[in-house]
């Protein structure tokens, strides 16, 4: 069973997993930069594995949900990236759109069979 969850961007740098029934801590993501600006993260991916975060560095933040790991910090704005969101129709596609006034659209790609 899969419990609720919801991400939020905390002051102290981080994004953090909440459980929404037991209100407990499940995970907890680093790398970006919040401070002044409203951040939003989204779960994503296939079989919802991976978190993805703008940040004020202008940059878009990849974590594996589950080890916590960075995996890909992806440049491309010019400013403050503000709002994530994966795409209903590809685990592999994300749009990210930030205060430069742009919407970028990305592609991760499949992970590799070994």
């Amino acid at each position: 069973r899969t419990l609720p969850q919801v991400l939020l961007n905390v002051g102290s740098q981080q994004v953090h997993a909440w459980d929404v029934d037991g209100g407990r801590r499940l995970g907890s993501y680093s790398g970006h930069r919040q401070g002044r600006f409203v951040i939003r993260s989204a779960f994503g991916g296939k079989h919802d594995g991976l978190v993805l975060s703008g940040s004020e560095d202008t940059q878009v933040y990849v974590w594996h949900r589950h080890s916590g790991a960075l995996l890909r910090k992806l440049p491309g704005h010019s400013c403050a990236v503000n709002s994530v969101s994966w795409s209903p129709a590809s685990p592999h596609l994300f749009a990210s759109a930030s205060d430069d006034h742009t919407v970028r659209i990305w592609g991760l790609p499949p992970p590799s069979v070994s």
